[in-house]
């Protein structure tokens, strides 16, 4: 069995006692970097998180994009019957790193797997916006390229819920200035270093952010939370569908769409009430 365990984003006391129990048990160990996953066991063990472990007796495997399935498919004896954990370097498996491969990987090969619950930036960074309560979009890192990182940002200003975008350091003021380029009455929440001693939050328009952040340390990974625009709701009656002229039977399931009512319901209305010719 592979369980998908989260690391902690910043504070080491995040993890739950269910990840330090599988830490504990793994024999095999898959993970994006293996410096990063023993040095996560070390810290837990300096800091007396994790007791009575140490890195003797487990197989740390690196697993990124470019890693070949065939080294995969030598490990399906032992996922299939060791206690095997697959980290994340930060955060929860699955959400912009490899682990969604080897999820896919597993299914296909009839390995059971399991995924514990923990600390993911998207969520936090959600939550601390004030932006909404029920639907948003998490997009991850744009791409680098600037032609089809322009071309996703304009469709993602255009979203009706909060989005939320993760920036590296280097890329944060250009994140800024291109949002800006779109539209600069934009709201944006963006927050750093989240659960970590310089965890710090910047709220307002985009040009409020931009002038702030030009101003302090970008240093650390950000989550960025882009406020939907307001908009104004607007229903074509049955008046102005009539003023088309189209035929009744086409106008009157154009407005069943609009009112999500029946065909019919809306068609005898239309004869009653407006006197259209049947």
């Amino acid at each position: 069995m592979l369980q998908f365990v989260p690391t902690p984003i910043g504070n080491l006391r995040d993890i739950t006692l269910r990840s330090l129990d599988a830490l504990r048990g793994a024999s095999l160990v898959l993970c994006e970097d293996t410096r990063q996953a023993k040095r996560l066991y070390m810290l837990l063990v300096q800091k007396e998180i994790l007791q009575d472990c140490s890195l003797e007796g487990r197989d740390f495997y690196s697993f990124h994009s470019h890693t070949k399935e065939e080294k995969l498919q030598n490990l399906i004896p032992l996922l299939k019957e060791k206690d095997c954990i697959y980290l994340s370097d930060a955060g929860m498996p699955s959400i912009s790193d490899p682990g969604s491969e080897i999820v896919r990987f597993c299914l296909k090969n009839e390995i059971e797997i399991d995924f514990l619950p923990g600390s993911n930036a998207a969520l936090l960074a959600f939550g601390l916006s004030g932006f909404g309560d029920k639907e948003f979009l998490f997009y991850g890192f744009l791409p680098h390229k600037r032609t089809q990182r322009l071309k996703e940002l304009e469709d993602i200003l255009e979203f009706p819920y909060p989005t939320i975008l993760y920036e590296a350091p280097t890329r944060l003021l250009q994140l800024l200035e291109e949002i800006r380029y779109f539209d600069k009455s934009i709201e944006l929440f963006l927050v750093k270093e989240l659960t970590k001693m310089y965890q710090k939050t910047y709220r307002g328009s985009v040009e409020e952010i931009e002038e702030r952040v030009q101003d302090s340390s970008i240093k650390g990974e950000w989550c960025v939370v882009i406020k939907p625009k307001k908009r104004e709701s607007m229903k074509i009656g049955i008046e102005e569908i009539i003023a088309l002229n189209l035929p009744p039977k086409i106008s009157s399931k154009i407005l069943a769409k609009i009112y999500n009512k029946s065909t019919k319901e809306i068609y005898d209305e239309m004869v009653s009430k407006h006197k259209i010719s049947q």
